[in-house]
């Protein structure tokens, strides 16, 4: 993380002092543009795995099962709380499986 807020702050000095552009730390450093852009809004770098928006994707959650398509065995054994082998067994007898 030390590292990561150093690149940072090399990012924003070159910017505010030079007036370089986004393309010129990202070739100078090897990094993206994306990494560049953020290095100039926030001081602070995310966490790994941390994203900038409170949602996965920006279409929202997915709908189940999506337009033209059935559940798949995982999600059916998801859903009702089961093991993928139970959930399979009784589409197979075409059956309802009963919860845990």
């Amino acid at each position: 993380m030390r590292v990561r807020m150093e690149l940072y702050a090399k990012i924003r000095r070159d910017a505010r002092v030079e007036g370089v552009s986004i393309r010129g730390p990202a070739k100078r450093y090897q990094i993206g543009r994306d990494t560049v852009r953020q290095a100039l809004s926030d001081p602070v770098p995310l966490a790994p795995g941390e994203t900038t928006n409170a949602f996965e994707s920006p279409r929202g959650p997915p709908r189940y099962p999506p337009p033209g398509r059935v559940h798949t065995t995982s999600e059916i054994a998801e859903l009702f709380g089961v093991a993928r082998s139970i959930a399979y067994r009784a589409i197979k007898r075409g059956t309802t499986a009963s919860p845990k």
